[in-house]
């Protein structure tokens, strides 16, 4: 962070912390090291979210739920975890039917210190990613290990309750330099780590049911409504 960023945080009572564990010399590394980051919290109940978002209620809630569940991980209904490693998932561990369906997204994680457990063994499964050159078992990066971890864990279930974090499939329309994703008004039941696709950012801001209905937005992938060129 620069000085500047730093100041602002102190300003706004926002706690820092310096980072210097493992960092691996990989593609996309700061993804790789989130659990990593993730054991250092020291607070009674964790929640984690990407950058990648827009917070548009109040989170307090979403504790609530952390801390009813231990655990707080969304199913990813996409099934985005078919490509491109799955064979390869499949050839190490077997079967893979319920790693498919009960697949979650790592944009949002929330967790109690009762379970971090849960959050050593995801850290220790990208470890072994790192020491062994596994990285292409796992799709999309540390989010693979994630959700090994939840497929060897019977107690951790991934959320798809409509009103809690269930992320709903998202299927872009390609157009130039922007995606856009039709009838998106069926989704606003989608609340937390709500997935987007689609850049029509000035349509997406004005509906107000939308805004209302959902705690985190996730734009994941490469379009983002906050570049310039849109």
């Amino acid at each position: 962070m620069t000085r500047e960023q730093l100041q602002w945080c102190e300003y706004n009572n926002i706690h820092t912390q310096a980072y210097t564990d493992i960092v691996p010399d990989i593609y996309m590394w700061q993804t790789w090291i989130k659990p990593l980051a993730l054991k250092l919290s020291p607070f009674k109940t964790t929640l984690y979210i990407d950058t990648d978002t827009i917070i548009c209620n109040n989170l307090s809630h979403v504790f609530d739920v952390i801390e009813q569940r231990g655990v707080l991980v969304v199913k990813d209904e996409g099934k985005y975890i078919q490509e491109p490693n799955i064979t390869k998932y499949q050839a190490k561990y077997g079967s893979c039917e319920s790693y498919i369906d009960n697949y979650v997204n790592a944009g949002v994680i929330g967790f109690t210190s009762d379970y971090k457990w849960f959050i050593d063994q995801y850290a220790d499964m990208c470890v072994q990613c790192f020491n062994q050159n596994e990285f292409d078992i796992f799709s999309w990066y540390d989010e693979g290990c994630l959700n090994r971890c939840v497929d060897l864990n019977d107690c951790i279930q991934a959320c798809d309750d409509y009103r809690y974090n269930r992320l709903s499939p998202v299927i872009p329309c390609l157009t130039r330099r922007k995606f856009l994703v039709p009838d998106v008004e069926v989704n606003v039941h989608k609340k937390y780590n709500y997935l987007m696709s689609f850049t029509s950012y000035k349509s997406f801001m004005k509906n107000d049911n939308i805004n209302n209905s959902n705690y985190i937005l996730h734009f994941r992938g490469t379009s983002k409504p906050w570049y310039h060129w849109l």
